[in-house]
């Protein structure tokens, strides 16, 4: 979704970025979105709680497959500034 490094606004901040991929198993679609619903929640105000951490933006939601097994699944970007 990101770089991972990027110079901050003032001189010796960088801003530092990870993305969190969250899955939902995909019982149904009905469930599955009900479920990455509440995830997408919990990770917001989870970031949202945590000092220093802020969230850059989610992707839309997709289908992934593994082991005949069918999931949905956003990336969330997640940053924070560090001063050097």
């Amino acid at each position: 979704m990101g770089e991972w490094i990027q110079p901050g606004e003032t001189y010796g901040e960088y801003r530092i970025g990870f993305n969190v991929r969250i899955f939902a198993q995909a019982l149904t679609n009905q469930n599955a979105t009900a479920t990455m619903d509440g995830y997408v929640e919990d990770v917001i105000e989870a970031v949202d709680d945590a000092t220093g951490f802020y969230m850059a933006g989610m992707s839309a939601p997709e289908q992934y497959g593994e082991n005949a097994s069918a999931f949905l699944g956003v990336d969330a970007a997640i940053y924070q500034i560090t001063r050097q």
